[in-house]
């Protein structure tokens, strides 16, 4: 099937939803995906515990944290049909950050755009459609204000995440 025919057969790409799960030593992040009438799609990402220092999973922070992060996992599996529609049913996007993930999503399907030959505008490549209230997310307190810092070891990069006082 072309560009053209997938999108006319498979309209719609729903971000169903994503779960946080907590075990003794890791965070489990999990993402469910569907094309109606094609397939689903359940990946999921695993933190070990003992990389980082998290006292609350349960914030608005980390909900929006960890629904922006599932956007971008979508980008691997919406290039499968390239749907007119993606349809958010867990999250909100505002008129702002819809236009910021139309541009990520082009930018980020270029070289397949490019090998698969298809010519479409960034503005026509995809709508994004919320179907959930948005619910105000706080800001984070001062008392967590802090910085990460990418430390270069061995010829590998390695990220330390962790919320620090200001002295």
């Amino acid at each position: 099937m072309d560009f053209i025919s997938l999108r006319d057969t498979y309209k719609k790409f729903i971000y169903k939803d994503y779960k946080i799960i907590e075990e003794n030593d890791k965070i489990i992040i999990k993402y469910y995906f569907e094309i109606p009438g094609l397939t689903t799609f359940e990946p999921s990402i695993e933190i070990l515990k003992k990389k980082f220092k998290i006292e609350n999973l349960n914030t608005k922070f980390t909900e929006n944290l960890v629904f922006n992060l599932g956007m971008v996992e979508a980008i691997s599996y919406y290039k499968a049909t390239c749907a007119k529609e993606f349809i958010i049913e867990c999250g909100n996007l505002d008129e702002s950050q819809a236009k910021w993930f139309r541009k990520l999503f082009y930018l980020g399907l270029g070289e397949f755009r490019y090998r698969n030959g298809i010519k479409v505008k960034e503005e026509e490549l995809v709508t994004f459609i919320s179907l959930k209230e948005k619910e105000p997310i706080n800001q984070i307190s001062r008392e967590l204000d802090g910085i990460i810092i990418p430390i270069r070891w061995r010829k590998r990069f390695k990220c330390y995440f962790g919320f620090t006082k200001r002295l």
